[in-house]
């Protein structure tokens, strides 16, 4: 499975850097100059490539696990857990929200209790089919390989230093195509990973890990997919709140690599919490027995 993931990972970026420029070329022949950046056409035949190498490696990738999670056995005994890490990683992310708005890069930004409501209503659904997907995913379908050939330590670090690291690849879109050339690709690859090493990236990136984590120690001690699906969603809100009720002062400016998005992540405050979150979830399902080495995802619920 691993050599399987790396054939995924280095065939998906050779393949886009191949083959995204050829195409960006024809597509300015046929629209012109002004058409949509370099950055979201390579994304686009990355998502290609990506479904193509998951048809061609879909053994290695059995979805059957994360079906064993989310069966509806499982979720008439779990059901509250979804809710519960929902509240949780809310409440925790946003009563140190307080704290992080210093008057000197945040400041509030008040909102009527309707928008506010109308805000958690159209954040709600994206959150909860973000998490399912990342859910199954890194804590069902890679964690668990990794179990098969790693100590539970390096398995729950590989995890999760592969999640970070998904979360901060993001699109050069100030890149600009200088027109076709055989290593033009790469050398937009080269650009996206350069944005790794920004000033900003390094604290952010930190916070994720954490998530990660906690993630992946909450899954391996309650065998729980649907609690971290919880969770994993509480987070994405309160993300999204924390932008919605705060605005940056006109002086202040996000650092490089990160922005807005990731902003919060940067802070001692926010790292304590997604620790605090993980041991609240633990120490109420506490005594659940964790996995075995070579326990499968679709035994039953403890």
């Amino acid at each position: 499975m691993i050599r399987a993931l790396l054939w995924m990972v280095g065939g998906t970026l050779f393949f886009s850097a191949l083959f995204t420029p050829p195409i960006y070329s024809g597509l300015q022949s046929i629209m012109g100059e002004d058409i949509w950046p370099f950055s979201r056409v390579f994304d686009r035949v990355a998502m290609l490539c990506i479904a193509i190498l998951i048809l061609i490696f879909r053994k290695d990738f059995p979805l059957k696990p994360v079906k064993g999670y989310l069966s509806k056995e499982r979720f008439r005994k779990e059901w509250q857990s979804l809710p519960f890490g929902m509240f949780l990683s809310v409440v925790i992310s946003l009563a140190i929200l307080p704290g992080m708005v210093d008057g000197v890069s945040l400041t509030w930004n008040p909102k009527t209790t309707s928008e506010i409501f109308f805000r958690i209503l159209k954040v709600l659904p994206a959150a909860l089919l973000v998490s399912v997907l990342e859910e199954g995913f890194f804590r069902v379908i890679l964690f668990q390989r990794l179990l098969k050939g790693l100590p539970v330590v390096l398995a729950m670090i590989a995890c999760s230093l592969l999640y970070a690291i998904a979360h901060f690849i993001t699109p050069a879109k100030q890149w600009v195509y200088p027109g076709w050339s055989l290593d033009i690709g790469f050398r937009y690859l080269v650009a996206v990973g350069e944005r790794l090493l920004l000033p900003g990236v390094a604290p952010a990136f930190l916070g994720m890990f954490l998530v990660g984590m906690v993630l992946c120690i909450v899954v391996y001690r309650t065998r729980s997919l649907i609690l971290c699906i919880g969770l994993h969603a509480g987070w994405v809100i309160a993300l999204k709140l924390s932008g919605f009720f705060t605005m940056k002062l006109p002086d202040f400016e996000y650092a490089a690599g990160v922005g807005r998005r990731y902003f919060l992540l940067m802070s001692p405050l926010t790292w304590l919490s997604i620790v605090l979150v993980g041991v609240v979830a633990l120490g109420v399902n506490r005594g659940v027995k964790k996995w075995g080495k070579d326990e499968e995802c679709t035994s039953s619920s403890s």
